[in-house]
């Protein structure tokens, strides 16, 4: 996985450099910034290598943003799968997804929101859904702040289980629930 983690790296050494070029103007004028970057254990299997790159930046105002970077690779040429690559060709992933969000995020009592929030957040478009993250439960779909309700709500993660999306998920790298 030698190009897999040329990628990483470089994708958190890109961060690391936008971040410290930003504070040293900043650090001039006094400001207090930070910088946090992690991951979860990756997930891996016979197919794919999926690594959850985590963390905040914190550079000005009242609040930081989290680092969400989900990045899977196929085990077999290390190439990065994109969100849709997780998916039948033929699939409407983004339908499928939006709805079973859709559905669950309006059950919770997220404070803030309102109904066009949600619904602009959850429509089945790509860059609603840029998030994804298989994991030994199911799909992780990830909606950093903003994206469905108000910053003060954090984070919001939908887990689908691959049961729910057998018939949408590419089988080549997804064998069965």
């Amino acid at each position: 996985m030698a190009a897999a983690n040329r990628e990483l790296c470089t994708e958190i050494e890109a961060l690391i450099a936008a971040f410290r070029a930003k504070h040293k103007e900043a650090a001039a004028q006094g400001a207090d910034w930070s910088l946090l970057i992690e991951s979860e254990p990756p997930e891996r299997t016979a197919h794919y290598l999926a690594v959850l790159i985590i963390g905040y930046d914190f550079q000005r105002g009242a609040n930081g943003m989290p680092i969400i970077k989900p990045r899977v690779f196929a085990l077999t040429d290390e190439r990065r799968i994109p969100p849709a690559g997780l998916f039948r060709p033929d699939a409407d992933w983004l339908g499928a997804l939006a709805g079973r969000c859709y559905a669950e995020l309006k059950l919770r009592d997220l404070a803030g929101t309102n109904e066009g929030w949600l619904h602009s957040g959850t429509e089945p478009k790509a860059e609603n859904y840029r998030l994804l993250f298989p994991s030994p439960e199911g799909l992780r779909v990830i909606f950093p702040p903003y994206a469905v309700t108000a910053y003060l709500e954090g984070t919001q993660e939908v887990l689908i289980p691959y049961r729910d999306l057998a018939a949408i998920l590419d089988p080549t790298l997804f064998e069965g629930p």
